[in-house]
């Protein structure tokens, strides 16, 4: 650590590691307050539209259970997750969290990349920023 710059433990990787396998369960079981239950809200969510242009929301508790209800009511029960996560710790309080997601294991048929930004709120992580491409004009 000769630049002063932080460097996460094994041990502290692996809470953001141990923290999304349980988001992920709960997505999987469509748990929509539960997954509300570990964001920090207000939340961010960082998009674009069909025109490129870049479109940002503050959403409450209630605004992230209405669009997850909305994004995932037409997904299969049967659906892979297939995610590579990456997290970049900025501290021990801060990390940003790159995703691939494949919903098939073998193909980039529907892949996703997304960025969450967490951050520990009393001890627990948090997620309070999504970023990802082409929900703009969803939104």
């Amino acid at each position: 650590m000769k630049s002063g710059m932080f460097e996460p433990t094994k041990e502290q990787q692996q809470e953001i590691y141990d923290w999304f396998a349980k988001y992920d369960e709960l997505t999987k079981a469509f748990k929509f307050e539960a997954m509300a239950d570990r964001g920090l809200f207000p939340m961010y969510v960082i998009t674009d539209d069909s025109t490129g242009n870049g479109v940002t929301r503050t959403w409450s508790r209630n605004d992230f259970i209405t669009s997850m209800k909305s994004a995932m009511e037409n997904t299969p029960e049967d659906i892979e997750y297939n995610m590579t996560r990456t997290p970049y710790m900025i501290n021990a309080n801060v990390a940003i969290v790159l995703t691939e997601w494949r919903p098939q294991k073998d193909s980039d048929e529907g892949a996703l990349k997304y960025a969450d930004v967490l951050l520990k709120e009393n001890g627990d992580w948090r997620f309070q920023t999504m970023i990802q491409g082409g929900w703009g004009d969803f939104l």
